[in-house]
């Protein structure tokens, strides 16, 4: 098993760059140096020889095969953990460190009692030497590596509580990916933070677009094509983490390597937004990004929109925003097709998005019936026309017969069976008053009632019962 260790150049477009030959030069080094170092220390010079003969100490050799057997056990320890922390191997070394020190100050402590009881050079004072170094090693290392996220080492490059300075990178998904805005909000440098896509998202990427489904694989294919893009265009920097995750799936494993991280996921799919959001970890939904982008829309404000199509109510039309939001215009089923001024009345939010109603203006008033012209005359009602005949008919009565009150007036006999006076040449009924050709008449009155028409001679006699 090799070792594969991987780091990324953001300015190479976030191209995976090898460092296994580097690595192996290295271990060969570190077999020759031990190996030199061995042989070395074991090696006996002859002062009384006059060519300074070299000889090899008794038991060189199997020193030697120490040294070899020593040397491969580390390099074995190398190659079986390949995936190693900065954090972890510090807090070792931390933990050593704590562990000798304390070993030291111990000793110094168990030489003065030796010294005050008479112990000095005692197998026992050294037995206690060795056993509290390799006591206080233990306990120094245990307590580091379980203490690690509680504190901060400044040391450069090592940070055994990962604090992020300044903004949080982004860890994107495949929903992300695939859905593409993130490369649009880049460009625009709205959004500084660094990019994090992990490798498992990309072989999920390649799963899809190797898929039978024409869909899946379109989708699969459009998320890598956005990847790419990503890489060449985006100004930020793309980091490709190749570290696995613990967890089942892909979004366990997402929401694992976040938190490991310090990430923030973005993403489209919101049964992720949901796991995320119960363990913990911070998530951003592109939808609702884009819906905090869409402008306000108050009621009152006049908006242009082109109707096209009718609503499921009668009377009502659809239209779409700029961003794709729908309105719905009361009394706009008959301007399909038309781009009109509306005025708006509410809004809804919904899951699907920001629904708007609006009015046409000029339909403010259909619905509530039609309003009277001004060149037609208001109706009269049948108190209005009597009053006028009966008028004339008093007149009429009064000049006949000066001096003499209503009541004493002569009246025209009631005929409620006399026909009606005919018609002259013109067509027009004559009134009250009028001359009649032959219409009887009496002495006095100008017409008798009945010949103006039954109509006013009923209406008459219905305004004063004392007529009748």
């Amino acid at each position: 098993m090799q070792q594969r260790s991987t780091s990324i150049d953001p300015r190479e477009g976030g191209v995976v760059r090898n460092v296994r030959g580097p690595i192996l030069i290295l271990r060969v080094i570190f077999y020759v140096v031990v190996i030199s170092i061995t042989v070395v220390s074991f090696l006996r010079v002859e002062p009384g020889s006059p060519a300074w003969e070299l000889s090899v100490a008794t038991g060189g050799w199997w020193a030697v095969a120490l040294a070899l057997a020593l040397a491969t056990g580390v390099l074995a320890i190398d190659l079986l953990t390949p995936r190693k922390k900065v954090s972890t191997l510090s807090g070792v070394f931390l933990g050593l460190l704590a562990g000798v020190l304390a070993a030291i100050a111990v000793s110094f402590l168990l030489d003065l009692l030796a010294q005050g009881y008479a112990l000095e050079g005692q197998p026992i004072i050294t037995t206690l030497k060795i056993l509290f170094g390799v006591c206080f090693c233990y306990l120094g290392v245990s307590v580091v590596l379980q203490t690690q996220d509680d504190f901060r080492l400044v040391i450069p490059y090592v940070e055994f509580a990962k604090q992020i300075r300044g903004q949080r990178p982004m860890m994107l998904d495949t929903s992300a990916l695939v859905d593409g805005r993130i490369l649009d909000l880049s460009l625009t440098g709205m959004v500084q933070a660094p990019i994090i896509v992990p490798r498992f998202v990309i072989d999920e990427l390649h799963a899809l677009a190797d898929s039978s489904d024409k869909l899946k694989r379109s989708r699969g294919r459009r998320g890598l094509d956005m990847l790419s893009r990503l890489q060449r265009e985006s100004p930020l920097d793309i980091t490709i983490e190749e570290r696995p995750a613990a967890g089942a799936g892909v979004d366990q494993m997402l929401v694992e390597l976040a938190r490991e991280q310090q990430a923030i996921i973005l993403t489209t799919d919101t049964g992720l937004e949901r796991v995320a959001g119960v363990q913990s970890v911070p998530v951003v939904n592109m939808h609702n990004v884009a819906g905090s982008m869409r402008s306000v829309i108050v009621t009152g404000e006049t908006l242009r929109i082109h109707i096209v199509k009718a609503g499921e109510q009668a009377g009502q039309g659809v239209g779409y925003l700029d961003d794709g939001g729908m309105v719905v215009v009361e009394n706009g089923g008959g301007l399909i097709g038309r781009t009109v001024a509306v005025v708006v009345t509410g809004a809804l939010q919904t899951s699907a998005g920001r629904l708007t109603f609006a009015r046409a203006p000029d339909a403010e008033n259909e619905g509530g019936g039609e309003e009277p012209r001004d060149d037609e005359p208001a109706p009269r009602s049948p108190r209005d026309d009597a009053q006028p005949g009966d008028a004339r008919v008093g007149d009429d009565v009064a000049n006949a017969h000066p001096g003499q009150s209503a009541d004493a007036a002569p009246r025209a006999p009631a005929a409620p069976n006399a026909p009606s006076a005919p018609a002259g040449d013109s067509g027009k009924i004559p009134r009250v008053g009028e001359e009649t050709p032959g219409a009887p008449t009496l002495p006095g009155a100008g017409a008798l009632p009945g010949a103006g028409g039954s109509r006013s001679g009923r209406r008459s006699t219905a305004r004063n019962p004392r007529r009748g």
